[in-house]
């Protein structure tokens, strides 16, 4: 995990394994629409299948963070970071969209959570992109409302633990 960041971000950044396992298989040009501290789009950008990664969130600390350590990395020129909505960016030319939506931090619902739970109105973003969409969502997310061809798996930790569910839309 990246040194300096808050404890927010300690909690919702997505640990290096994860984060490679839930990337799996993206190429080309890729927004992370969700950026925060940057997890998922550092693994993005460690693929040598990625060309780029538009790394985009609402917080410009967030934004920091996840720049810092692309820079630490030598990741820094396969990204280019944006604040904003992600809405702002999704007329650019991407070949993937990464969501990992703000489930509710700490104090999520672990018994059922649904798409109005998620922190952001994810239809119309999900409607607005053609594009292949991973998405990365809580255990305890009520899979049958997500509209149209999805498919599902589950990310478990080193231990064995389900730690969230990957919902991939090609």
């Amino acid at each position: 995990m990246p040194a300096g960041l808050d404890e927010e971000a300690r909690y919702s950044y997505t640990q290096p394994a994860l984060a490679r396992a839930f990337v799996r298989g993206t190429r080309g040009r890729v927004i992370d629409g969700t950026c925060g501290a940057g997890g998922l789009a550092l693994a993005l950008a460690e693929r040598s299948e990625v060309e780029h990664v538009l790394a985009v969130d609402l917080d410009a600390g967030r934004l920091g963070m996840a720049a810092r350590e692309a820079a630490s990395r030598g990741l820094g020129a396969k990204l280019s970071f944006h604040r904003g909505p992600v809405a702002e960016v999704l007329d650019q030319p991407h070949d993937s969209l990464v969501l990992d939506p703000p489930w509710g931090g700490v104090d999520y619902d672990r018994e059922r959570l649904g798409l109005a739970q998620l922190g952001m109105d994810l239809p119309p973003l999900l409607e607005r992109s053609a594009a292949r969409i991973l998405l990365k969502l809580p255990r305890s997310f009520l899979v049958e409302q997500l509209a149209g061809d999805w498919s599902l798996s589950g990310e478990l930790d080193e231990r064995g633990v389900l730690k969230f569910l990957r919902a991939e839309r090609s």
